[in-house]
């Protein structure tokens, strides 16, 4: 599978030319149909973000090419959400200590103003 052109609604996901034109294509008939409804509509029609997922890449995804991309940006994902993980866990963990500092400073405060 020769790789030319990352995908106009998902850029983690690299497309031949048929394919790339295709997808532009789509894209582009949605975008003329949404401004043709409201002429100040920019950025990617959510039409073309609904037609990515439910019809496009499953059927891209019966390709060998395109399941492997498709199977690296999932453990990427996998990777990113760990990472999330972690930094949520370490900043709460952090707070729950201000928190605590913050209590018992604001315990003997209350102590003496008694």
């Amino acid at each position: 599978m020769r790789i030319n052109r990352m995908h106009p609604v998902c850029n983690w996901l690299r497309c031949v030319d048929h394919d790339y034109r295709r997808s532009m294509d789509q894209v582009l008939r949605h975008r003329d149909k949404a401004q043709a409804v409201d002429p100040t509509q920019s950025g990617l029609p959510e039409a073309s973000v609904s037609w990515f997922w439910q019809t496009q890449l499953p059927e891209l995804i019966k390709q060998e090419g395109y399941r492997h991309q498709c199977e690296q940006h999932a453990e990427n994902l996998q990777l990113a959400l760990l990472a999330i993980d972690s930094d949520i866990n370490s900043q709460t963990r952090g707070l729950q200590e201000e928190k605590a500092a913050k209590t018992a400073e604001l315990a003997k405060l209350t102590a003496l103003l008694s």
